[in-house]
């Protein structure tokens, strides 16, 4: 997180103007999201999911462009402009400006870890058949990010590669972190990061303190997991803002406990994991995640 907050203290190629509607968007999306949950009123619990998903997906990406564009008096055009928008999740569009030499396409371990997912999600259908639950959650929730965020994305990110965009890989080997400030700001979920700078973390580092932006910015994760997670199931609310909150405490206080073997080793993981089913509630598991894989169905 701080080397994260430490880019408020660099040169800003921006207009001022740009400051103000930042808040603007983030209306506009909390409006047009309440809109489409209301659409959506009598649609499953998966899909409202996946629609609330791509809706705050997309906007966000609007949003970060017209900020970068007015801000940088550049923009994206034609095929680079798609690539970005869609299905690219980062929040970098001067990934997208300028091609460079293309690679050779290098997936091994994408592809490794898509077949480790999709075991893992296997093996999830059928302990939940029968009833083992305590192993079938963990199972359904490593199968689903090591298919999605290492195997498919890892795919993307080696494609784009070869197409000469400079991205980076929206989630960078976590397991590598050597302590809680590194797992969040550099090595989980790039993307929603790169969000977060953009439109909380400089604006409040700038106007207040990093201290203040920190906690901005923990707040905003849980408030946004609030959107993918509890609204398409309409309970649970207020279970991932507390567990970002948590987390938030955590990086505040390893400034204090970093030395110490025990949260070095591992106290941080502990803190990181343990309070996790505050994000992935009961509720988000039974109506959402069992049923992409065959298990339950909608309430």
């Amino acid at each position: 997180m701080a080397r994260l907050i430490q880019m408020t203290y660099q040169p800003a190629r921006r207009r001022p103007a740009a400051a103000m509607p930042i808040m603007a968007y983030w209306c506009i999306i909390m409006l047009t999201i309440g809109v489409a949950h209301g659409l959506l009123s009598e649609a499953t619990p998966v899909l409202r999911m996946v629609a609330l998903v791509a809706t705050l997906f997309l906007l966000c990406k609007f949003m970060v462009y017209q900020i970068w564009h007015t801000r940088t008096c550049r923009s994206l055009t034609g095929w680079d402009l798609l690539c970005f928008l869609f299905p690219w999740p980062g929040m970098r569009p001067d990934a997208f400006v300028t091609l460079h030499h293309k690679q050779s396409i290098r997936a091994g371990e994408a592809t490794c870890l898509l077949i480790a997912g999709i075991i893992a999600l296997a093996a999830a259908h059928y302990t939940a058949r029968f009833g083992i639950m305590w192993l079938a959650i963990p199972l359904l929730l490593a199968g689903f990010s090591l298919t999605v965020h290492f195997g498919l994305l890892g795919w993307l990110t080696a494609i784009l590669h070869t197409q000469g965009y400079r991205v980076r890989p929206p989630f960078l080997a976590p397991w590598k972190s050597r302590n809680l400030n590194e797992f969040w700001s550099q090595r989980w979920n790039r993307p929603f990061t790169e969000l977060l700078t953009w439109t909380v973390y400089r604006p409040i580092a700038k106007r207040w303190t990093r201290t203040h932006a920190i906690w901005a910015g923990f707040l905003a994760s849980g408030l946004l997991h609030e959107i993918a997670i509890s609204l398409p199931v309409q309970t649970g609310y207020g279970l991932p803002t507390l567990y970002f909150l948590i987390q938030a405490a955590g990086v505040m206080l390893e400034r204090h406990w970093q030395q110490h073997v025990v949260w070095r080793s591992i106290g941080w993981w502990l803190w990181l994991l343990l309070p996790l089913p505050l994000v992935f509630h009961a509720a988000f598991i039974d109506f959402v995640l069992f049923p992409l894989i065959g298990i339950g169905g909608a309430p």
